[in-house]
């Protein structure tokens, strides 16, 4: 028996041998009724089950398309386009690469002529790569949470070029879905009303002095290499943007204003800072919505930022921050730059490198000053440490590796500001005042556990410790540099911190309901008075060298500490810890007085914001003295009266 190749049937019977015939057979394919419906034909013969069981025909008409027969050499021809696209692809990356050369070597050369390149983004991968558009290999669009549609990023823009061989093509530098016209226009925008810049020498002298002295490395407010092109194209002649004249002088203004806090440089080199910082913040307001987002911009806000801070103006330092924030968030500063960058030697590094560098320094200046403004205003942060890439900087990872010996750059510790970031989150923040006395303690714990593996990890010499003792004394000195600072500052830091998380626990219900502390409570709410009461004492063994200009920042931690201890002998003025509390309540204004005579140096409005600091102090203890004066009268009738209610009973039992 015979069958076609291609049929789907068997060919009719023929006679055989034996002349029987044999029922036609069906190929393992489908019935054409089977095949439209998309089912199983399952019958061994025609016709199949689903045919036999509707009654119709079951048959195989449809014409089948064959499979292409694969031509002879066919995988060879495959293989051959294969390796020519590799190398047109391989050559390519090599166009580009050499391109890539010539555009570093440009910018090389560029960094040796003085050209200022402060509005880069880095070329990090690490960095590039998020949200990024790219093809062959050149990054084209920009995508984040600030632009949230692709635009020609300026790196882009070159490619194009390239490719077009236009080199004077040119793209807007804002996505084209903004509106591209400035909020103030050239004729309406303030002219340059500051006082002309003072003499180049004085400017150079106050730079020179920032970098040889600790202050440099501990708030590096400026990069040395790009800050001294700024110096010199504010001193130029050949500028003639009248708006980019202003933002350089508002620039040097602000850095003059930072000159007090220097410490002992030269006397009267800047005279009537307060002056000059007013007007540096009214002539810089305006270019902050007209200009792009730019390092001068930036480094300007965070010097307001620091010297308010540092004479205790909260307010005017956190609108400030709250600016400089958003442009550091604009310009990618959140972002960690990327391991290569981030670890490449100083002296290797272009106006490109250390541009992005430097704004990231900014970043963590910004990060650390919002999380201690927070914990001092209860205010919500700026920067949410969920929206920010936390990687530590290189060199910090090894300022806290042991055996390190030196001045440790930016101010505070990086960690201690993570720990109070979550502190807020978990404790202070408006979603957690809604949390089970359960909770509240669990949280507790977990940052108590968190700051305790952070004060361990620091070395025992600067390690701060629960409670005051002599050993943990200052010695007296009449000078102090800047390497003492930071483990002063970080200690303060520790027991505010410390009291902080465990004074959260008189928010539990138990403690509302019926003002007792119950046993889950004891300790958090002892742990929150000893802080407060170590940190008293160890101010007041260091009054003798304070500085000047670190009274402003030090003076909340005094405040805050005896406003606890007060609470806590209002509440309890009888206990055996009252006495020894108010006792440190007249330590802490003895400080606030004392202080007041080694300011002289500060201006007219804050020497008048101390006297009422002053006042406040005093206040606080004369309260607290009457309150522990009252109970005691109170306790002390109490039993007169109690035991004259005992005589007349005794009285009254003789009768009888």
């Amino acid at each position: 028996m015979s069958q076609a190749s291609d049929s789907p049937v068997s060919d009719p019977p023929t006679g055989g041998s034996s002349g029987i015939s044999t029922p036609p057979r069906r190929a393992c394919h489908a019935c054409d009724s089977c095949h439209r419906r998309k089912i199983k034909c399952d019958g061994s013969t025609p016709p199949c089950d689903w045919c036999r069981h509707h009654n119709v025909t079951c048959t195989f008409n449809r014409v089948k398309g064959g499979r292409r027969k694969r031509q002879a050499g066919s995988i060879k021809l495959r293989k051959k386009n294969i390796i020519q696209r590799i190398g047109r692809i391989e050559q390519i990356l090599i166009e580009n690469f050499r391109r890539r050369e010539d555009e570093t070597s440009q910018i090389s050369i560029g960094a040796g002529t003085g050209t200022s390149v402060t509005n880069t983004t880095s070329s990090d991968p690490s960095v590039d790569s998020l949200g990024r558009i790219f093809l062959t290999s050149y990054k084209l669009g920009d995508i984040n949470v600030f632009h949230g549609v692709p635009y020609i990023t300026p790196k882009g823009q070159k490619w194009i070029g390239f490719r077009h061989e236009d080199n004077a093509f040119n793209w807007p530098q804002i996505p084209l879905w903004q509106n591209q016209q400035t909020l103030f226009k050239p004729g309406c925008l303030p002219r340059p009303s500051m006082q002309d810049l003072p003499a180049r020498h004085l400017v150079d002298a106050l730079f020179a002095y920032y970098q040889s002295s600790g202050f440099a490395v501990q708030l590096p407010l400026v990069d040395p290499v790009l800050f001294a092109l700024t110096i010199d194209e504010a001193y130029s002649s050949d500028i003639t943007d009248e708006r980019r004249a202003a933002l350089l002088k508002a620039y040097i203004f602000a850095f003059l204003a930072t000159g007090p806090l220097m410490g002992n440089q030269r006397p009267n080199l800047i005279p009537d800072t307060d002056a000059r910082v007013y007007e540096v913040a009214e002539q810089l307001t305006p270019y902050i919505y007209a200009a792009r987002a730019s390092t001068e911009i930036v480094d300007a806000l965070v010097m307001l930022v620091i010297y308010h801070f540092s004479c205790g103006s909260i307010h005017a330092a956190d609108i400030s921050l709250s600016l400089a924030s958003r442009l550091l968030f604009t310009m990618g500063a959140h972002l960690y730059p990327g391991k290569t960058m981030d670890e490449s030697p100083e002296e290797q590094r272009d106006l490109e490198t250390r541009a992005v560098l430097h704004r990231r320094d900014l970043f963590w200046m910004c990060f650390t000053l919002d999380m201690e403004i927070t914990f001092r205003t209860g205010r919500p942060p700026i920067m949410a440490y969920t929206s920010c890439d936390l990687t530590f900087p290189a060199y910090y990872l090894k300022q806290i590796s042991p055996g390190f010996t030196g001045v440790a750059k930016l101010p505070g510790d990086l960690r201690l500001s993570i720990i109070k970031s979550k502190a807020y989150e978990k404790l202070y923040s408006p979603h957690s005042l809604n949390n089970s006395d359960a909770e509240i303690l669990r949280d507790i714990r977990e940052l108590d556990d968190m700051l305790e593996n952070w004060r361990l990890s620091l070395p025992l010499e600067s390690r701060p410790t629960l409670s005051f003792s002599e050993d943990t004394k200052i010695t007296r000195s009449p000078h102090i540099t800047a390497a003492d600072i930071n483990p002063i500052l970080t200690r303060l830091e520790y027991h505010h911190c410390m009291t902080t998380i465990h004074q959260a626990g008189s928010r539990c219900k138990t403690w509302a309901d019926n003002r007792m502390i119950d046993q889950g409570l004891t300790t958090s709410m002892e742990l929150a008075l000893e802080s407060s009461r170590s940190l008293l004492s160890y101010l007041n063994s260091m009054e003798p060298i304070f500085l000047p200009n670190l009274f402003w920042i030090i003076l909340f931690y005094p405040i805050s500490a005896a406003l606890v201890l007060f609470s806590n002998i209002l509440l309890n003025p009888l206990s055996a810890s009252a006495a020894c509390d108010l006792k440190q309540l007249g330590e802490c204004l003895e400080i606030v007085t004392k202080k007041v005579q080694f300011n002289s140096g500060l201006s007219d409005s804050n020497l008048s914001h101390m006297k009422h600091v002053r006042c406040a102090a005093e206040e606080i203890y004369r309260m607290g003295q009457k309150a522990v004066a009252q109970a005691k009268q109170a306790e002390v009738q109490g039993s007169s009266a109690a035991s004259e209610a005992l005589d007349s009973e005794m009285e009254y039992m003789q009768i009888q």
